[in-house]
């Protein structure tokens, strides 16, 4: 936490707990950075209540932190209606504590990803064909609108969080879903710990990919300059855009749906489809839809 700078005086701060291994040890390193900066230290338990057992253990995560601070709670989320529930959980979770710190005046959320988080997303999406930004390690300090996510353990090693959880005997939770081997993460993460490949290395990787891509995002500057807001959407002259390079095409594309869907997490596998067929027919997107017309590549949301 001390390389992470931007906090105002005696700061108000969010962690998001779940009560696993990643976020106890996150939660419990941050006490003593919280009394010695006079903070105000939220600790969030999300209950998605999607197991029988969930209630109960964000109920004994609380009584836990409770020792600490009176400022932990266990937030709520609306039913799990149906579709894909990894991709549902995640939003719900990230809305709830986005608008419990709007409410509570809290600009920083941090949470509790770590190293091998970044070498398990490196290999899933290496093996959907993703580009330098998609390979990218995720950001330490991530900027929204009205709230800085910050990842203060991405250096850590998931073994070097064990290792302090077991010194400190501090208690945590089992999620048994992160055992379930039809879930496409857990079967990367049996992948790399029954194999010879160095999590430590990935990580490396990740992060030299994710210095090039704020590289690129550096000189995309004059391409932006070309991108125009039209009555229905967001244009760029189509021969300026198809002269670029792949990787800059597809940070424009990013850039330029993150201006009409900013809650869309866009699939390498959409962005290569637009990138491929967008000179034949338009090709649909999240609630965008993109086309070729009068030499201008348009994105709009769909009527």
């Amino acid at each position: 936490m001390e390389n992470i700078n931007g906090f105002e005086p005696q700061p108000a701060l969010a962690v998001a707990c779940s009560g696993g291994i990643d976020s106890m040890t996150l939660t419990h390193l941050l006490l003593p950075w919280a009394r010695k900066k006079k903070a105000t230290l939220h600790i969030l338990i999300v209950d998605h209540n999607l197991r029988p057992e969930s209630p109960a253990q964000c109920l004994s995560t609380s009584a836990y932190w409770k020792n600490f601070t009176p400022h932990t709670h266990i937030l709520s989320v609306p039913p799990y209606p149906s579709g894909n529930v990894l991709a549902w959980a995640r939003k719900v979770r990230y809305n709830t504590l986005s608008q419990y710190c709007k409410t509570h005046g809290i600009l920083h959320l941090l949470v509790a990803h770590h190293a091998d988080d970044n070498a398990e997303n490196f290999l899933i999406r290496l093996n959907a064909k993703a580009g330098i930004s998609g390979l990218a390690a995720m950001e330490q300090v991530l900027h929204t609108p009205n709230l800085r996510i910050i990842r203060p353990l991405l250096d850590v090693s998931r073994q070097s969080l064990e290792q302090y959880l077991k010194q400190h005997n501090i208690p945590f939770t089992h999620d048994p879903s992160n055992h379930n081997m039809h879930k496409l993460r857990t079967q990367w993460r049996h992948t790399i710990q029954n194999s010879s490949l160095n999590t430590s290395a990935l990580h490396r990787i990740s992060k030299a990919l994710r210095n090039i891509s704020n590289l690129i995002e550096q000189n995309l500057q004059n391409p932006k300059m070309y991108v125009q807001f039209i009555p229905d959407g967001i244009a760029i002259p189509y021969p300026l855009f198809k002269n670029l390079h792949p990787e800059i095409q597809r940070l424009i594309i990013r850039h330029m749906i993150s201006n009409l869907q900013p809650s869309l997490r866009l699939r390498e596998k959409s962005l290569q489809n637009l990138l491929k067929n967008i000179h034949a027919h338009p090709v649909s997107i999240g609630k965008c839809i993109a086309s070729v017309k009068q030499n201008l590549l348009r994105i709009r949301i769909k009527p």
